[in-house]
């Protein structure tokens, strides 16, 4: 059987590596622009205010949980990471530390959902999160670290309203309030002690403002058995506005078995400095040993243009993530490390082809250019067949988290980018640099007299005799 004509043609591969080599430059060029953008210009759609968005796991920051027990379901996890969201970018100052001036000025707090994730069951079901430090104010008296206790609290605080019975409505008609709540509430909330809870705090506002609204009756309105809203009667009070106000804070009740937010530590900027250097390091130590072993297993010209192969991988990886201003963490060097694995796969089986055509000219000066584009032409259909088969899944992945959990896409995007940069530098840089590395050594030889006159080197010319020996 005949392979298809497309592999039967020489491809001229190397002839055209300025092409090849300008795709990667231009991956470059643009990732310095966009880093630029994301650090200088503000607004940004999804820019964090860096030019890279390196993950907490590298630069330090805060974590917290929010458990929510059994009130934590599928269809109530997206609210709950909304409202997570939400809170602490409304975050503000309380007025016991800051001046008035800043005191409606949020922190710039930033959750960002894709960082949320759940964790337990049953009564332990919550939702765990993370958050950069931020930078000390001004107006705070006092180090960054109390800032940021500072900042935990008050993030606490406004966490645990959502362990609350708060009123979505409150109408008035024929002088009676309804007060209706989106969850049923027990009967013993609105007797008793309790009652007299309500009375008090309406009463006084949440600032222990007097009110001067006197609480009148209670009556609970019972649907099938559960309490959603209750009639109020009231008097006193400066008008209906501020009456409603009044009801609106006393009819707001704790919920103490809803759960509760907890400050779950950090992770201080001096072991994310560690971890990235580590993370670094691997990945240099992966580079090196992986240029020892093609070197021993074909030669040094392999081994060279297998490491410029597999720094391209890393250099297009990064570039995407930062042009997209996609999280760069622990995640992101895991799809790395695997990349680096997955493309040396493919470059054993490319300098496989280049050792079979180069052994029978023994000693002797071959056509670089020949050979290299031969070998890329007989591997080009199995590399293209590999890596398909390894996009489907990843693809599949990536569909769902953008459907569902969101930090597997941080995982799926650069192991799809890398699979098929990757495909790239082995049938296109490889070659041309295999080409470039083997020629200058060629060259050496023969200042050095070790190489015999005979053979040529040049891409124009016929393919050369295999050596007899």
């Amino acid at each position: 059987m005949k392979l298809p004509r497309l592999l039967e043609r020489d491809l001229k591969i190397v002839e055209k590596k300025k092409i090849w080599f300008l795709v990667p430059a231009v991956f470059v060029v643009l990732a310095i622009i966009f880093a630029l953008l994301n650090a200088f210009v503000p607004n940004m759609p999804g820019s964090t205010g860096r030019a890279f968005n390196i993950s907490i796991d590298f630069t330090g920051g805060y974590a917290m949980t929010l458990r929510l027990g059994d009130r934590l379901t599928d269809d109530t996890y997206d609210h709950y990471r909304e409202e997570i969201a939400r809170i602490a970018q409304e975050l503000t100052p309380s007025d016991e530390h800051a001046p008035v001036q800043y005191q409606n000025q949020p922190f710039g707090l930033i959750v960002l959902q894709h960082e949320m994730m759940r964790q337990g069951e049953y009564e332990n079901h919550a939702i765990y999160f993370r958050y950069r430090p931020l930078s000390t104010p001004s107006w705070f008296n006092g180090s960054n670290e109390e800032f940021m206790e500072y900042v935990n609290e008050q993030l606490v605080m406004a966490l645990s309203r959502l362990f609350y019975f708060i009123p979505y409505n409150v109408a008035l008609s024929n002088n009676v309030f309804t007060v209706s709540y989106d969850r049923a509430i027990a009967p013993e909330r609105f007797a008793g002690a309790a009652l007299n809870e309500i009375s008090e705090r309406l009463a006084y506002d949440e600032n222990d403002v007097a009110t001067g609204v006197v609480l009148g009756t209670v009556t609970p309105v019972i649907i099938e058995d559960t309490i959603r809203s209750v009639e109020v009667t009231v008097t006193g009070g400066a008008n209906d506005a501020a009456r409603q106000a009044a009801i609106t804070h006393a009819f707001t009740l704790p919920d103490p078995y809803a759960g509760q937010a907890q400050h779950a530590g950090m992770t201080s900027p001096t072991i994310g400095t560690e971890l990235l250097v580590s993370a670094i390091l691997a990945v240099s130590l992966a580079l090196v040993l992986m240029l020892i072993y093609v070197a021993f297993r074909f030669d040094l010209s392999s081994g060279a243009s297998a490491v410029i192969g597999l720094v391209h991988d890393v250099i297009i990886m990064f570039s995407v993530m930062t042009i997209f201003h996609i999280e760069i963490g622990v995640t992101f060097i895991a799809a790395l490390i695997t990349i680096l694995g997955y493309s040396l796969n493919n470059t054993i089986i490319l300098f496989d082809r280049v050792r079979d055509k180069v052994k029978p000219y023994g000693s002797k000066e071959f056509n670089t250019k020949q050979i290299a584009n031969s070998a890329a032409r007989d591997t080009i259909f199995r590399s293209f067949a590999t890596t398909t088969t390894g996009l489907f899944p990843m693809l599949a992945l990536l569909i769902a988290g953008i459907i569902g959990v969101q930090s597997i896409v941080v995982f799926a995007i650069p192991i799809i980018v890398g699979l098929l940069a990757g495909t790239y530098s082995t049938l296109f840089i490889l070659p041309s640099s295999w080409v470039g590395i083997k020629n200058l050594w060629f060259r050496r030889q023969k200042k050095k007299g070790r190489l015999p006159e005979s053979g040529i080197n040049d891409g124009d010319t016929p393919t050369l005799e295999p050596a007899t020996t």
